[in-house]
């Protein structure tokens, strides 16, 4: 059977253990601690610096989009105002174009009329002249 004796070296021990606890306290673990609590300060210090560095970016991508949107509705608008103010001046134009084509029309209309009555007119002077011809030829002697 195993015996358990209880001498003096136990109480050491115990002592000992308990003085290596609070050296060991004061030489690792409150160092080590201080370096962890600093550390979790650093973070949380930095995380907050990037929390608000994170919301002014998208503050400014917000004010970005918005005004991306505007300038595309400001073009968009003179775009729309481009095309209308383009098909106005082809409208005039092809206008203008007609009228220019329908006076034309008109001035050759009287030309080609004025033309003709001068060629009738002649034609009409050269058939009393051709009608005399021919009755002469015809008959042999002058009229």
């Amino acid at each position: 059977m195993l015996s358990l004796e209880f001498d003096i070296s136990i109480v050491y021990q115990m002592v000992l253990f308990i003085v290596l606890i609070f050296v060991m306290n004061k030489l690792i673990y409150a160092p080590l601690s201080k370096v962890v609590a600093e550390r979790k300060k650093r973070i949380d210090r930095f995380s907050g610096g990037a929390a608000s560095i994170e919301k002014e970016i998208e503050n400014k991508l917000s004010e970005y989009n918005l005004k991306v949107a505007e300038a595309r509705e400001i073009g968009s608008v003179e775009r729309m105002k481009l095309k209308k103010e383009a098909a106005e001046k082809e409208v005039a134009i092809v206008e203008t174009a007609r009228l220019e084509a329908q006076k034309a029309m008109e001035e050759a209309k009287v030309r080609i009329d004025k033309e003709t009555k001068a060629a009738l007119s002649g034609l009409k002077k050269m058939k009393e002249n051709i009608g005399k011809e021919i009755a002469e030829k015809a008959l042999g002697r002058p009229i």
